[in-house]
């Protein structure tokens, strides 16, 4: 069987061309060396960048999320449209915008690690942002390609459960491990245990499966 190549060897072949890219490339001659290595958790996209308001950039998606998700909204989301169209407008203020304005500002790849939300699902990934060489003038395209670690439906809010609360217990039915949880969700394992051991008590669970199970049942 062969072996796939992980996130951040994925992202090492497209640094390498971007690398070796000439200044004013076309992004296709840079994603390109990496078409066949992206796995289906990961995105690729080609963030559209001239226009001077940034309200007006277009995303187009090379690569789309494929794992199988009951968040009904993957498929708008990636679907090619411009930044004022976006669905979650939050989101994009928050998080896409300032990100593209950075890496254009700065002129070079700019990795970050994200936990939030979009259209109200949860969502982490890592992302790498590779702008067009541009000394003088604006990049006209910026390649967003990024690693997703878990997208997650919405789930109603509880006053006395915070976003990690619900990240763990929807987790824990998917099947994670408490390890598993901890990366997923960027805490230590113990500090999952010392959650999960609170929520026990708050919902009056006997084991772990007992958890799921009242999870389930009140629709947490």
């Amino acid at each position: 069987m062969t072996r796939r190549n992980s996130f951040s060897e994925v992202v090492h072949h497209l640094m390498d061309a971007w690398i070796a890219s000439a200044e004013g490339a076309e992004a296709r001659g840079i994603y390109e060396v990496i078409s066949k290595s992206i796995r289906p958790n990961m995105v690729l996209a080609v963030i559209e960048t001239s226009a001077e308001d940034a309200m007006d950039f277009v995303i187009d998606f090379v690569h789309r999320y494929q794992i199988a998700t009951e968040v009904q909204e993957v498929a708008e989301l990636q679907t090619r449209r411009v930044f004022r169209d976006f669905r979650d407008q939050e989101f994009l203020r928050q998080h896409l915008i300032p990100a593209c304005e950075d890496v254009l500002q700065q002129q070079r790849p700019v990795f970050s690690r994200v936990l939030t939300t979009v259209a109200g699902s949860q969502i982490a990934y890592e992302r790498l942002l590779l702008p067009q060489k541009c000394r003088n003038g604006r990049s006209s395209w910026c390649i967003s390609f990024a690693d997703v670690k878990f997208l997650l439906p919405p789930c109603p809010k509880r006053p006395n459960f915070d976003d990690a609360d619900l990240s763990i217990l929807q987790l824990l039915r998917e099947g994670l491990s408490v390890k598993e949880i901890g990366i997923r969700i960027e805490l230590s394992h113990r500090t999952v245990e010392h959650r999960i051991e609170r929520l026990k008590s708050k919902m009056g669970a006997r084991s772990l499966p007992h958890l799921v199970t009242l999870s389930i049942a009140a629709e947490l």
